[in-house]
């Protein structure tokens, strides 16, 4: 009689043993290997975004008045000798250079400059070594979608921010005046010309400001940074 319970509580005691390994240990062991595998494919997303990025550096300088307007903001290299960033970083610069992540600075001249999309092309002085051309996704992000971004608020280079795309203008309905893609990942001064990119490092647009007194980011989708004259985007394939 007594073997007879023992072998009864020994198996009740294996059910529950059992179910707790299934209910609350494989469920945690899982979401943790989850988290360390979403860390590690954000780390190498990272890794490889800032080969896309650069620090845009404009001065102005004022000898009469013995003044210097610095700014700076990102940048984002299109291939060759181009890197697009915002009007607004460079507009006010005579003088204006690029810095990367491995640390290499080019001197550049502003190609292109248009204020009403505030969207700008700096033509360096020689190709960059330590940069891979992004490539653009042309087709629309889905609201809801998860996106990161890579740029320099408060000067602090090369700052990793995670968010998702909250709307995009222009792509699901009719709107006059600039284009702009909306996201909720953090920014600040400074972070203008940074790169938003979508999970698979393509670039879906050129980051242009934030809402004050928000984390809402406005963006210039990569179809209006495509469609500037005289230069070549490498396409991802939809």
């Amino acid at each position: 009689m007594k073997t007879k319970v023992k072998n009864i509580f020994t198996s009740f005691f294996r059910i529950i043993t059992l179910l707790f390994l299934l209910m609350v240990v494989v469920p945690f062991f899982t979401l943790e290997v989850a988290h360390l595998y979403s860390d590690i494919k954000s780390y190498s997303q990272y890794q490889n975004a800032i080969k896309n990025i650069v620090v845009v550096n404009s001065a102005s300088f004022d000898l009469a008045a013995n003044k210097v307007d610095f700014l700076n903001g990102g940048g984002i290299y299109i291939g060759g000798k181009n890197v697009v960033t915002n009007a607004h970083v460079v507009s006010r610069g005579k003088d204006v250079f690029i810095t990367t992540s491995e640390t290499e600075t080019i001197l550049g001249t502003i190609v292109y400059l248009d204020k009403k999309n505030d969207i700008a092309v700096v033509a360096l002085n020689e190709a960059p070594k330590s940069l891979v051309p992004a490539i653009f996704r042309l087709q629309p992000p889905f609201v809801g979608e998860k996106i990161f971004q890579v740029g320099h608020p408060m000067g602090f280079n090369f700052s990793l921010s995670k968010g998702y795309v909250m709307k995009s203008l222009n792509y699901f309905q009719k709107f006059e005046g600039p284009i702009f893609l909306q996201v909720d990942s953090a920014t600040t001064s400074g972070s203008s010309g940074g790169g938003v990119f979508d999970e698979n490092g393509f670039v879906l647009g050129l980051t242009k400001s934030v809402v004050k007194g928000t984390e809402i980011s406005l963006s210039i989708p990569s179809f209006v940074i495509c469609r500037i004259p005289n230069i070549v985007c490498s396409v991802a394939e939809e």
